[in-house]
């Protein structure tokens, strides 16, 4: 997963000034069909490094639904994705 948003993301010019550095926490459901919804920042670095941590979050492929009882459920997950300009 890591390689997959390291391949995907995408740093801005303002992302790049910025020399934006550092761990933006992304909390989001997954569906019972494991598509993603409901993205909030819950540890941000600035704008625009955090609309870009959920841009690429929700381009993801969809993930494994969570099951309760042999039942599909939805869940709340919290993703951190890693800034580093080098």
């Amino acid at each position: 997963m890591n390689q997959w948003i390291s391949n995907n993301i995408k740093y801005s010019n303002e992302v790049k000034k910025a020399g934006a550095k550092g761990v933006i926490k992304v909390a989001f459901v997954v569906y019972e069909d494991g598509s993603l919804h409901d993205f909030n920042v819950v540890q941000g670095l600035f704008k625009e490094a955090d609309e870009e941590a959920i841009r690429v979050i929700s381009i993801m492929p969809k993930w494994k639904p969570g099951t309760i009882d042999g039942n599909l459920t939805k869940y709340k997950y919290t993703l951190p994705v890693k800034f580093r300009i080098k």
